[in-house]
């Protein structure tokens, strides 16, 4: 029986962790480790969950933040993290620039734990180097990690960059439970809909998306067209969303629908015509992986996807890619979709066999066991 650590500081969650579920007996044992107030649901997770205080739990003070952030590198300190990690044959962390990454290499070093395996979802070489407290610890970490999982072959990319030898690195995309997120016959509304799902902030793209669907509800030929935009999820840029939207005429055809406990997303993905994803990079941010995207793709929808970051590498062929930030590409990717029905049925059929074949939580669990025995 293998014992795994799961570290995630404050970002356990029932996303990740549905690849870990599988692994529950059959020779290895789990336990979660998170903060004390995560930012996630850790109820539904069906292994045990360990939470430790975080110095980050103590206060949301940006002068507190940023002290912590000046002495120790990251927020995320877990206190007691090295001693709970003590029999543990492997501490399971996340990103090289966590302190509690830091934690388990420590532990690793004082013997309390045998190997330590990093999943690694950063796709910018360098991220956190420009902090000299966690640069330090990062490059203990860089120096003594035994695997790293790479969930894209562009955060393998970034970490050959940043001098991990290549043999250290696994690719491995995670996956979704497809007994929960497949295709669902006879939903049909009457309406075409556009559904998008992420934080409601910039970088998402949601601006250029309503813009593109302001433009189409101006074309011509779909004026006998029943078209609906469902945005999902909560963030600071709602209000302005929902300005854009007010301004633009659209509060008929656009609706908000907050944040929805992951147990309703099947049948909102299965409600959809099309998924879009509209990401853009920024200088330090570029979208990592997209789960919603696979979710959608999985429940047999046609997906767009703007070009930032993993999203191609996701996509790979089965969705239609726009450039990042063109409301006019978005607008005219939809619109094909709309008019063309044996395009869309197609598509369609091309993101469910991808998700089937690449992103199914049962296989990725079977190579993750894979990873775990041959420490």
């Amino acid at each position: 029986m293998k014992k795994i650590a799961l570290i995630r500081g404050a970002d356990l969650g029932e996303y990740e962790m549905q690849n870990y579920k599988p692994l529950v007996g059959g020779g290895i044992e789990l336990v979660g480790f998170t903060s004390k107030k995560p930012r996630g649901r850790i109820s539904k997770i069906k292994f045990p969950v360990r939470q430790l205080y975080m110095l980050a739990d103590f206060s949301k003070a940006s002068k507190y933040q940023a002290a912590l952030n000046r002495f120790f590198g990251d927020s995320q300190v877990m206190i007691g993290l090295e001693k709970a990690l003590e029999g543990f044959d492997i501490a399971h962390s996340a990103e090289t620039f966590n302190y509690y990454t830091y934690q388990a290499i420590k532990a690793k070093l004082a013997g309390k734990v045998k190997k330590v395996v990093v999943t690694v979802w950063q796709n910018i070489p360098l991220t956190g180097e420009f902090n000299p407290a966690q640069k330090a610890f990062k490059k203990e970490v860089l120096n003594n990690v035994d695997l790293f999982h790479a969930v894209t072959e562009q955060a393998k990319e970034a970490l050959l960059i940043d001098g991990v030898e290549e043999q250290k690195i696994k690719v491995l995309p995670y996956g979704i439970n497809l007994d929960i997120f497949k295709p669902r016959l006879g939903i049909s509304s009457g309406d075409f809909i556009i559904l998008s799902i992420g934080r409601l902030v910039w970088e998402k793209g949601f601006d250029y998306l309503i813009i593109a669907f302001k433009k189409l509800l101006l074309q011509p030929r779909l004026a006998d067209r029943r078209l609906k935009l469902l945005i999902v999820g909560e963030g600071p840029r709602e209000g302005i969303l929902k300005q854009i939207v007010t301004r633009l005429g659209l509060d008929e055809q656009v609706v908000f629908v907050g944040k929805v406990p992951y147990e309703e997303m099947p049948a909102l993905h299965s409600s959809a015509s099309v998924f879009v994803l509209p990401c853009f990079p920024l200088e330090n941010w570029q979208e990592q992986f997209g789960m919603a995207l696979i979710e959608s793709m999985a429940s047999g929808k046609p997906v767009i996807a703007g070009m930032s970051g993993a999203l191609p590498e996701v996509v790979g062929g089965a969705g239609i890619l726009v450039p990042p930030g063109d409301a006019v590409a978005i607008a005219e990717a939809i619109e094909r979709l709309i008019v063309d029905e044996d395009f869309r049925k197609m598509l369609g059929e091309k993101s469910l066999a991808r998700a089937e074949d690449v992103f199914d939580a049962k296989k990725v669990a079977g190579e993750l066991k894979n990873f775990y025995m041959s420490l």
